[in-house]
């Protein structure tokens, strides 16, 4: 996945992953499942 940002704002956001002692691709990968999740839930109601 290549995800296109400002080098600014890739840079910012790694800092505070790293303040946060968090890792990036983590929540990437939480963010996603979250909106899969979520878009499943939509589904439901749509039908």
């Amino acid at each position: 996945m290549q995800v296109r940002i400002s080098r600014d704002l890739r840079d910012e956001f790694m800092r505070q992953v790293k303040d946060e002692d968090d890792s990036a691709s983590r929540l990437v990968r939480q963010w996603i499942r979250q909106y899969v999740k979520a878009s499943s839930q939509e589904d439901l109601f749509n039908t």
